[in-house]
């Protein structure tokens, strides 16, 4: 953890103390290992965060290997989102073809490139879409709960330590 990681979170908490000042650029924020790294030092050094889970394991030891995956999880996040499997999810709880169908169109709107030419989006959720934030915390969601599901599945059985 460098000193200029500790300034900038400071300088960033003084900012936001200001109730008027609008941080336009906190996005690329969650791209920088070295906040991740001073955000798991404060977890890490809380009262009792040191204490073994059920599974034997603690918090200490995490290495740049797995922050380094989840900045490329949130990178490719909007980019990658599947839209078949968010449509047929959100089907589970959606039972109005009309919203659904809003969704399709949202989805498939498509985009303008750097020359002003219309592109088809076969996947992925627009970034800058009103909708896009909700869509991918509902896909996430559902990957959240297909991932417990596995772990239950593959947990099952083996005896408990």
């Amino acid at each position: 953890m460098s000193q200029t990681t500790l300034e900038r979170l400071e300088h960033l908490r003084r900012l936001n103390s200001n109730r008027q000042w609008v941080n336009h650029e906190r996005y690329r924020l969650l791209y920088r290992e070295d906040l991740y790294v001073v955000a798991y030092e404060r977890i890490k050094s809380k009262p009792g965060n040191m204490t073994a889970g059920t599974d034997g394991e603690t918090r200490d030891g995490v290495s740049l290997e797995p922050i380094r995956e989840i900045i490329q999880d949130i990178r490719a996040c909007f980019d990658e989102l599947d839209h078949h499997i968010l449509v047929t999810t959100r089907k589970k709880k959606i039972q109005d073809e009309r919203c659904l169908n809003l969704i399709w169109k949202f989805l498939n709107a498509g985009y303008m490139d750097l020359h002003g030419e219309k592109k088809d989006s076969l996947i992925g959720s627009p970034q800058g879409g009103i909708l896009s934030p909700i869509l991918a915390n509902v896909y996430l969601h559902e990957l959240d709960e297909f991932v417990q599901e596995l772990q239950t599945k593959l947990n099952k059985g083996r005896e408990n330590t």
